[in-house]
């Protein structure tokens, strides 16, 4: 999602600083004029930067979602965030990365929760029936497969 940034009076140092700390912090500014900006003969400023956010080498994208994992957050096609918990989030984009087969529970839980099904736990189960839920509005499908573990895959 694109930031404005709008500066009142010319000071260039003053724009090297925002500019230089804008981009440690992932973004690629650009200069622009404000009467190239919707409403800019409203604008009070002498300078608009336009912020846009650097493409992640970590984002992973499968159908309607994108996570990205180097600031553990999930974005659906209009690039709103979703709300997942941490764990959530785990086992969303360890079957994200791995949507190409069944993942199996066995293989799920060391991953996701960092221990083995010796006790037969439901976990995966109650934290997959949570991701249903909240992708009820995406076009992912979060499939159990039957004896197995779990399946997703575009609709």
């Amino acid at each position: 999602m694109a930031k404005l940034i709008y500066i009142h009076q010319d000071d260039e140092q003053l724009y090297d600083v925002i500019i230089e700390a804008l981009k440690a912090h992932g973004y690629a500014p650009e200069y622009s004029s404000k009467t190239s900006l919707p409403g800019g003969d409203r604008i009070r400023a002498d300078l608009a930067i336009v912020c846009a956010s650097e493409p992640s080498p970590n984002r992973i994208s499968l159908g309607d979602i994108t996570i990205d994992l180097d600031i553990v957050c999930a974005y659906d096609r209009n690039g709103q965030p979703i709300h997942f918990t941490p764990i959530e989030f785990s086992m969303l984009a360890y079957l994200i990365k791995n949507s190409h087969r069944a993942v199996s529970r066995d293989e799920l839980l060391p991953a996701v929760w960092g221990f083995s099904n010796a006790g037969g736990t439901r976990v995966a189960d109650d934290t997959a029936k949570r991701l249903r839920r909240k992708l009820a509005d995406t076009n992912l499908v979060l499939e159990t497969v039957w004896n197995y573990g779990f399946r997703l895959r575009v609709k």
